[in-house]
């Protein structure tokens, strides 16, 4: 049951294949950052105070977020363009003494889209996992100041 799954989801064509393979880059990145990320903010709770200014601790917060935007960014632009080039592939191939096969062209076209939903699907993921991140930035930034206020007495 598993691999006919995968066999469906796999792309049929060299563009789809190259485009998988960017994809599966962009995923070992984006599990990276979110591995780092983690381990970090859980170091960092005990040891907010080490930064003197707040300017340096969000700094340190967001360190790899540029990442993050760009394959959030890029990734639906990158699976439309495997679609693209897919069924432009196909409509290449197709000359004027092969007869049109309604069934064949049905599943090319299905072929041509994983590469779209599989990239919606990562920006998705992607997009979720920094807006958590953004949020346990701001509660770490709040928590770093209301350490200061208390350091100085302000309370």
């Amino acid at each position: 049951m598993m691999q006919a799954w995968l066999a469906w989801l796999w792309p049929n064509d060299l563009v789809g294949t190259v485009v998988f393979a960017l994809f599966g880059v962009m995923l070992l990145i984006w599990l990276y950052v979110m591995v780092n990320r983690y381990w970090f903010y859980r170091r960092l709770r005990g040891a907010l105070m080490q930064y003197a200014t707040p300017e340096a601790l969000e700094i340190a917060l967001t360190k790899h977020f540029v990442v993050l935007d760009v394959i959030a960014a890029n990734a639906p632009w990158l699976g439309l363009m495997g679609t693209v080039f897919s069924v432009m592939l196909f409509f290449g191939m197709m000359s004027p003494e092969n007869k049109i096969d309604a069934i064949g062209l049905m599943q090319v076209f299905a072929s041509a889209l994983k590469t779209t939903l599989i990239g919606l699907l990562l920006a998705l993921c992607v997009d979720t996992s920094q807006r958590i991140l953004r949020r346990s930035v701001h509660v770490l930034m709040l928590t770093w100041q209301d350490m200061r206020r208390l350091q100085r007495g302000e309370y």
